[in-house]
């Protein structure tokens, strides 16, 4: 009886294991996310000022301004490495109104293209990548103050802590860049610092 209990298990159980054994592999899955990216960024060279007319002032720098992007990561060792590529856009505004009512409107706009990589320590992340800015300008509607910018090519590197129920990941950021005028081939640093956030579909 005992024997045959054993051809049971050997002929019925054995493969039943066998073939459970691409899906228990399968969980340690490496997949593609899409996701998307929004951050606060500041600091870096004042490009230029505005007066209020209570007398407070207000700047465009090089480093600062809003970055709306999508990306694409690629997860793979079990989650705890991912490599991808996103791509957005980078702005700062500034809008001063006088008693007239005459608008004053500065802006600096950029395209920033990122390839990164993070290693993941369970909810916490580090990592960064290299990044190409493309299309940096300098606009002031009232006045002939433009400039524009060759591409420029930096790094960041930045700590996230992910919320795991959420698929999201908010950290800081630290950004090191300069802008090189086509025109005056002047320099403007554009480091800076800044919130990011960062939400898996």
């Amino acid at each position: 009886m005992n024997k045959l209990l054993q051809v049971l298990y050997s002929s019925c159980l054995l493969p039943s294991f066998l073939t459970c054994l691409p899906a228990a592999q399968a969980e340690e899955h490496s997949d593609t996310r899409p996701f998307f990216t929004i951050e606060a960024l500041l600091g870096g060279s004042t490009l230029a000022e505005v007066e209020f007319e209570d007398g407070d002032t207000d700047s465009i720098r090089a480093g600062s301004g809003v970055y709306l992007a999508l990306g694409v990561a690629h997860l793979m060792f079990d989650e705890q490495i991912d490599v991808g590529i996103r791509a957005g856009y980078l702005f700062d505004l500034v809008t001063a109104k006088n008693d007239a009512g005459d608008e004053t409107v500065l802006s600096f706009t950029r395209k920033p293209v990122d390839l990164f990589s993070h290693v993941w320590l369970d909810r916490h992340c580090l990592g960064g990548g290299i990044t190409m800015h493309f299309d940096p300008k300098f606009t002031s509607r009232e006045t002939s103050d433009n400039a524009d910018y060759e591409n420029a090519l930096g790094y960041y590197a930045e700590y996230l802590y992910h919320f795991v129920g959420a698929d999201s990941a908010l950290g800081i950021k630290y950004l090191s860049i300069d802008y090189k005028d086509k025109r005056t081939a002047e320099i403007s640093h554009g480091g800076a610092w800044g919130i990011t956030f960062n939400q898996l579909f």
